[in-house]
This record gives structure tokens, C-alpha cells and sequence, in this order.
């Protein structure tokens, strides 16, 4: 969960080295311990190991070797974030129907969602996840993966524009983390929660210009999925604003909760389809890590099934929504009112 933004952007190396068959060597051992570390979330079709790794690299030191095993890191690069966005919108739906079911006339949205429990110690770990994840990414994607080289020639690097623009995206959702955590724990900095939601809206900006005028240009079938991406994005958006013109409605908070899921949801299908096994039929990945697809008839296949994906994933949340409501309807629904003001608190 702590690679939130570097997780936008794993690729390989462009550092030059003296020694380009060393450096494809150090690269690739690298690479298999960043995929051994972060193991518990990559699929088991992405796994590989050292051995293949270092020989492939030493068979062909330019592209070739190192090349052919760049899909998971790019895959990982969506998984992480959709690991986060899926916590936080699974985390948001359950305390946001806790909330109503306790007491419905009580309810407030809530652009966060406290931790209950252990006396209090783990009140803000939402919040904590946020900053200090959205931190460690922000000094990866800046200072990492940049070489602390920011400008050639007096401008900035054309070779890390990427990095730049998810270090703003990091940046923006740090901001928002730091700000709730004043608000909650200072008396100097005291924000409503309308506020709060309009700078996680802010936040949600950024993301979606990000994607939307990325310096990455997506093309065909990558571009459709990313196209979605953006959409769901853009809800994120709308339902964060909308908490904060209607700060009693729990339906909007329900929607925000259900558009972050489905955008984390969304993160691992692109990873899977674009990057592992789930690769439409005449579609494939090229060594360059560009989606092409040998027709138009293939591409227009391949944009009808993310339709269907994503129409299956509403579906399937929608029906979790509604699973879940009976069962904090049916567990919690006769609880007291001091229960609820204390969840409310």
C-alpha cells in the first residue's frame, strides 16, 4: 500500500553506464528483489526467478533479455495502487452503512473513516496509510527514479516527465493527508468535514489530469482502458464534491466508497488484461511495453470486453453493496444510541 504513486510508473533503468552488459546484470537482480519483496501481491503468472533473469540479461545485454520480463513490473505498477484505492473504498462503503444502519437521522459524510477499536491508537491509520505511503512514493518517483537529475540543459528532463507529473498526483494526496491529520489532532487547523472533501476532490483532480494529459501517450487498447480509468476517476470527483454540498446524504457518501473501489478494482483488471494472462485474442504486448493489436476487428473486440468488465465489476460491487447492508442491517441495526454517536465521533 506505501508504493501508492511510484506503483504508476515501475520501468526500467535509462541510466547510462560504462558497462551496459553489467548494468542490464545489476538491473535485472534488482528488479527480481523488488518482485520478491512486494511477492504477496503480484499473481502467480508473473512470477520468474534470478536465475532466468541474470542469464537472459547475460545473453542479451541491450534489450532483448530484460525486455521480455517487463510486464510484471508494469502490472505491479497497477496492482499497488489498486490495492490501496481498494482498501481505502471497501474500508469507506463498511463504515459509511455502519454509520446509517446505527442511526440514520445522526448521519454525516465522511471524506475518512476512523479505526475502531484498540483504544483509540489506530484511530487515524487511514490517514497515516495516506501520508506516509503517499511520502515514501513522492521520494521514490522524485528523488529515485530521477537520478536527482531534474534538468538537462536548463529545462527540465524530457526523460522523467513521468515522474514528475505522478510526483505532483503524490503530492496533491500527501497535501490532503497532512491537512485531516491538523484538522483532527491540532486546535490551530480545525476543517468540516465539507472541506475535507472538497481538498480530497482536489486530489482526485490531479489524478485525473494526470491520466488525462499524460506525457505517456496511450494509444488503442491500453488508451481505452485508461479512457475508463479516467471515468471512474472523474466519479471519484463528482461524489467527493457532492459530499460537501450535501454533507447529510448517504447516498453520495455510498457513491464515493463504490467509485474508489471500482477504481481499484479497475487498477487490477488493466494489469491483468494489459500485462498478464488476460490479453484479448490477436492482441499483444511488444518488447517497447506498447499494447498493439494485429486488426481493428481485434482492437474493437478487445474495447467491447473492458465494457464487459467493467459492467461485471459495477454489477458484482453493487450486489457486495447490497450484501453487506443486510448483514450491518441485520448485526447492528437494533444497537443503541450511544453506539452510534460514538462511531459518529
Amino acid at each position: 500500500m506505501v508504493f501508492w504513486g511510484n506503483s504508476l510508473s515501475l520501468r526500467r533503468w535509462n541510466r547510462p553506464e560504462s558497462d551496459p552488459h553489467l548494468a542490464a546484470i545489476v538491473n535485472a537482480t534488482f528488479k527480481h528483489s523488488l518482485l520478491l519483496s512486494l511477492s504477496p501481491f503480484v499473481p502467480k503468472p508473473f512470477s520468474g526467478t534470478a536465475k532466468g533473469l541474470i542469464s537472459s540479461a547475460t545473453n542479451n545485454p541491450s534489450h532483448g533479455g530484460i525486455d521480455s520480463f517487463q510486464s510484471p513490473y508494469y502490472a505491479i505498477g497497477h496492482v499497488l495502487p489498486g490495492t490501496l484505492f481498494l482498501l481505502v473504498g471497501v474500508w469507506h462503503v463498511w463504515s459509511a452503512l455502519l454509520r446509517y444502519v446505527l442511526n440514520p437521522s445522526l448521519f454525516r459524510v465522511r471524506v475518512w473513516n476512523p479505526m475502531p477499536g484498540f483504544d483509540g491508537k489506530l484511530k487515524y491509520l487511514e490517514l497515516y496509510v495516506i501520508v506516509i505511503g503517499g511520502f515514501i512514493d513522492l521520494c521514490i518517483e522524485l528523488l529515485y527514479s530521477t537520478h536527482l537529475k531534474f534538468f538537462v540543459n536548463g529545462v527540465l528532463n524530457p526523460s522523467h516527465m513521468n515522474n514528475f507529473e505522478h510526483s505532483g498526483m503524490l503530492l496533491m494526496f500527501f497535501i490532503f493527508g497532512v491537512i485531516a491529520l491538523l484538522s483532527e489532532k491540532s486546535r490551530f487547523v480545525r476543517l468540516p468535514d465539507e472541506a475535507l472533501c472538497l481538498i480530497a476532490a482536489t486530489a482526485f483532480c490531479a489524478e485525473y489530469l494526470l491520466f488525462y494529459f499524460h506525457s505517456t501517450t496511450h494509444k488503442g487498447l491500453e488508451g481505452y482502458y485508461h479512457i475508463l480509468l479516467v471515468l471512474l476517476i472523474g466519479l471519484c470527483i463528482l461524489s467527493t464534491v457532492a459530499g460537501a454540498i450535501l454533507p447529510t446524504s448517504f447516498p453520495v457518501d455510498m457513491c464515493s466508497g463504490i467509485a474508489i473501489t471500482l477504481q481499484g478494482l479497475w487498477f487490477y483488471q488493466t494489469a491483468f488484461t494489459l500485462y498478464g494472462p488476460m490479453m484479448p485474442d490477436g492482441c499483444e504486448l511488444k518488447d517497447d511495453m506498447m499494447v498493439m493489436c494485429h486488426s481493428k476487428d481485434s482492437e474493437v473486440r478487445g474495447e467491447l470486453l473492458a465494457n464487459f468488465q467493467l459492467f461485471s465489476m459495477v454489477i458484482g460491487v453493487l450486489g457486495g453493496v447490497v450484501g453487506v447492508y443486510w448483514f450491518a442491517a441485520s448485526k447492528y441495526g437494533r444497537s443503541d444510541l450511544g453506539s452510534s454517536n460514538a462511531i459518529q465521533e
